[in-house]
């Protein structure tokens, strides 16, 4: 059952920021022609033009739209003080063809919040977020490189498969889930949000044989942000395994002021813009219940998993009491400066996700936003709880997939597929 969470819905100046909890809805397809979606990235954000039949951006000017994983609520921007209303509508994702604006996926039954008491409206007057109650019932490709989107019911084949095509495959089914107030009463969203595990700062890879180090955490994916959000408390622990030891505050605070919106909130929070130099994703074995390492210690294990097929005599490991085989999960590592936007720790978006989230995910520290994660292309498979990454470019020196290694015998396999490096490889040694 979800948890009460109450949230007052606000318009904002900025068109795009703008998010709410809202209903979950059931999504009749239509029609998917299987055609990339052109999307706009130079934001940091996936922006498409879109027509909702009967509000606006069916008129010739397409309405902009952006792709948010981390609003449970679509929404049509209000202006300032104006009221708003559920509708069922019918969504068309267009893209440019040779007589003008064609529909590339076509959705009927789409419930979502729009200005009361309109029947139509300009199209650069408004904006809008598509938001997690509409993507819950499907699978979303982004290249954020390619500057495309694709839809898809869902992403098939199963995590082996998928693995076994130097992929890595990470868990995540929708969590998430509560309440929201319109029109003085209240209504139920269900879960939608898509929480990573995570290792901040993680040791870089070289030649001699990988730490382990790092600093774990939890954040949840928001494509609709521009930059990565992180808490005071988790930049300050990532910068201290940066530099090995205890970093002082005043580093942070002589970093440059910046506003960031968050999801949900109608004015913009306080923030200092930071970096981070290195961050992986990294989840349990495939084969495996929850080994509740941690992400760091999953990552180590990749590595060595990878590197040697074994636990070497003296070295870090991942394994258990004095065990030389266990299975890591995959992993993803991004190699930085990654921007990245440091608010409060007690900021009330973090703290209600937090409340929203719990007990069924780890306290998240942060939002990873698409920026991030442009050098991979990013498959969120909603209906099978799964989230597949690959880098676009194999010869990206930013960017390493990992896929799971089950045994050292796994191991082999995945060399002579490609998707791994042992020790004798050139590139990133581990």
């Amino acid at each position: 059952m979800p948890r009460a969470r109450t949230l007052h819905l606000a318009a904002t100046a900025v068109v795009l920021a703008i998010g709410a909890g809202g209903a979950g809805c059931e999504v009749e397809l239509r029609g998917i022609d299987g055609r990339p979606v052109v999307t706009d990235f130079s934001s940091g954000m996936p922006l498409v033009g879109a027509c909702v039949v009967g509000v606006g951006g069916c008129d010739g000017v397409p309405l902009p739209m952006v792709i948010d994983t981390a609003t449970p609520l679509t929404i049509i921007t209000p202006e300032v003080g104006a009221t708003v209303e559920r509708r069922t509508v019918r969504l068309d994702l267009l893209a440019t063809g040779p007589t003008g604006w064609v529909p590339r996926a076509r959705f009927d039954g789409i419930a979502l919040l729009a200005p009361a008491g309109r029947a139509g409206v300009s199209a650069p007057t408004l904006g809008a977020i598509l938001g997690g109650d509409f993507l819950v019932d499907l699978a979303l490709r982004i290249d954020v490189r390619a500057g495309e989107l694709r839809f898809f019911p869902d992403i098939s084949g199963a995590d082996e498969t998928h693995n076994d095509t130097c992929e890595a495959v990470v868990r995540a089914s929708p969590a998430g889930g509560g309440d929201f107030t319109l029109a003085g009463g209240e209504v139920s969203f269900v879960p939608t949000r898509i929480v990573l595990p995570v290792c901040l700062s993680p040791d870089l890879p070289r030649d001699a044989a990988p730490r382990g180090e790092g600093e774990d955490g939890a954040l949840v994916l928001a494509t609709g942000l521009d930059v990565t959000v992180l808490s005071r408390g988790a930049w300050l622990r990532a910068r201290a395994a940066e530099e090995g030891g205890p970093v002082s505050a005043s580093e942070l605070d002589a970093l440059p002021g910046i506003e960031v919106y968050l999801p949900g909130m109608a004015t913009p929070a306080a923030a200092r813009l930071g970096s981070l130099r290195w961050l992986a994703i990294a989840t349990d074995p495939l084969d495996e219940a929850a080994t509740q390492r941690g992400p760091c210690a999953e990552l180590l294990g990749n590595r060595v998993m990878t590197r040697d097929g074994t636990c070497m005599p003296g070295s870090a490991c991942h394994c258990a009491g004095s065990a030389f085989h266990c299975a890591a999960g995959a992993a993803v590592e991004l190699a930085g400066p990654i921007p990245v936007a440091v608010v409060a720790d007690e900021e009330p978006f973090l703290q209600a996700l937090r409340s929203e989230l719990r007990p069924e995910a780890p306290d998240v520290v942060g939002l990873l936003a698409m920026g991030a994660l442009a050098p991979l292309v990013t498959d969120l498979d909603y209906p099978n709880g799964r989230v597949m990454f690959r880098c676009r470019d194999l010869d990206d020196p930013t960017c390493k997939v990992r896929p799971a290694v089950a045994t050292p015998e796994d191991r082999e396999r995945l060399i002579d597929l490609g998707c791994a490096l042992g020790r004798q490889a050139t590139g990133i040694p581990y």
